[in-house]
């Protein structure tokens, strides 16, 4: 009875769109999890801890124009794409105002990191590395994940990443083989993203026949208005996660750095398939708000076989993917490997709950308490402890974040609840 029942839940057209969408994006993060294991053992023999740890410095820099530049549109966009998958008009009114918009700030963002480079000495220092890995953000531009995830096909997703990643790890061999070749690897990233932004840009325009619109002053600031929100739930993090790496490569160094961010670079792998998770519900959620509770099960079953796996395979996966100067970081794995479960946390109840429902604001709440009260942990347990301390930051941060939004959803369900009716997510 209970296989019949099943056998027709797949059937549905729902139901095959998810099957599908989760095949897609579940075989692109096997391709991150794999492409890794090829590159980063010969990465980091090649330029060795201390230059490991500079492109961490610089990637954290980054990050905090990456997030901007984003400003949230990657859910705020989907949102609406998905809302709007069979009007073509709305469409190209979305495509191009957010496109617009992610321009707009990424021109801003370039002119303030070139007076950061004039003024701060650590900028300047390290100038043509940031300029470099600053490349990554316009290429990410012109490779709209979000409107495929609005329009739950996540094939074309898969099928340009899959070309990217090859080329990208292709030229890795190539080109990096000895220290100074380091410089090369935000530049190998930029060109990876290019050649999947290209491809991704002749889809939209000619399978989902996007045309040419120019977004008015209006249009750009509904846009960012209404992303501010989500915006800050995004930014707000970086207080404590690219802040500690900041903070640590300043306290003790940028050896410091590597070994701190070869151990979060695992728990970010992890990571990807719960986002992969997350973004192939997050449209579906928005049409079918009432299977929440599966997605939740689905995601904690997942993120505890993870964290079991860290705590088991610690030292098997450092040994495997990094030179023996990384050996420190098995310890930082297993105190990081509860974040998982806090990231799952987060996603449902936060991300593909609250967003969903248009509650960002409470999101938004929760981010900033939790990611103040994170730079709070970090300027007194990195000086202290180094990468351990930073370690703690994180997963106190995250249990933090993970735990308020589940408490916070708990009672939005509660109070929309209809009389006799269960709670979303039981």
């Amino acid at each position: 009875m209970k296989i019949s029942k099943l056998r027709r839940a797949v059937r549905r057209p729902q139901s095959k769109v998810l099957i599908e969408n989760f095949a897609s994006l579940g075989l692109l993060q096997v391709l991150n999890y794999l492409l890794p294991l090829v590159v980063l053992p010969y990465l980091t023999r090649v330029i060795g801890l201390e230059l490991y740890g500079v492109l961490a410095v610089a990637a954290a820099v980054i990050l905090y124009f990456q997030t901007t530049v984003d400003f949230g549109f990657d859910f705020t966009g989907t949102r609406e794409i998905a809302k709007n998958q069979e009007d073509t008009e709305a469409l190209s009114r979305i495509f191009w105002t957010i496109t617009t918009s992610k321009i707009l700030l990424m021109l801003a963002g370039f002119v303030l990191l070139y007076l950061l480079i004039l003024t701060i000495p650590f900028f300047g220092k390290y100038s043509l590395l940031l300029l470099f890995t600053f490349l990554t953000i316009p290429t990410r531009i012109i490779f709209p994940e979000w409107f495929f995830q609005g329009m739950e096909k996540m094939k074309y997703i898969t099928l340009v990443n899959l070309v990217s990643k090859i080329i990208f790890t292709v030229l890795i061999f190539a080109v990096i083989n000895e220290k100074d070749d380091y410089l090369y690897y935000p530049l190998l990233t930029a060109a990876g993203n290019l050649v999947a932004g290209v491809a991704s840009l002749w889809i939209i325009f000619r399978g989902f026949r996007v045309r040419l619109y120019l977004p008015t002053f209006r249009d750009i600031a509904g846009a960012i208005r209404g992303s501010y929100d989500v915006f800050l739930n995004l930014l707000m993090p970086n207080l404590y996660n690219s802040l500690s790496t900041l903070l640590l490569g300043f306290w003790w160094g940028n050896a410091a750095v590597g070994v701190y961010d070869a151990a979060q670079k695992v728990i970010t792998l992890s990571n990807r398939l719960l986002v992969v998770l997350s973004r192939v519900f997050f449209p579906y959620l928005t049409k079918n708000l009432e299977k929440h509770r599966h997605y939740l099960r689905i995601s904690l079953a997942v993120s505890l076989v993870i964290v079991l796996g860290y705590l088991v395979f610690a030292g098997l996966i450092v040994k495997i993917l990094y030179a023996p100067e990384f050996e420190a970081a098995k310890h930082l794995i297993r105190i990081m490997a509860i974040s998982p479960v806090m990231f799952t946390l987060m996603h449902v109840y936060g991300t593909n709950y609250m967003i969903i429902i248009n509650k960002e604001k409470v999101l938004r709440n929760i981010t900033v308490i939790s990611s103040v009260a994170g730079l709070a942990a970090a300027l007194l347990l990195i000086p202290a402890l180094a990468q351990t301390g930073a370690a703690i930051t994180l997963v106190l941060s995250r249990s933090l974040i993970g735990v308020m939004c589940l408490v916070f959803a708990r009672r939005i369900m509660l109070s929309f609840r209809p009389v006799g009716q269960p709670v979303i997510g039981h």
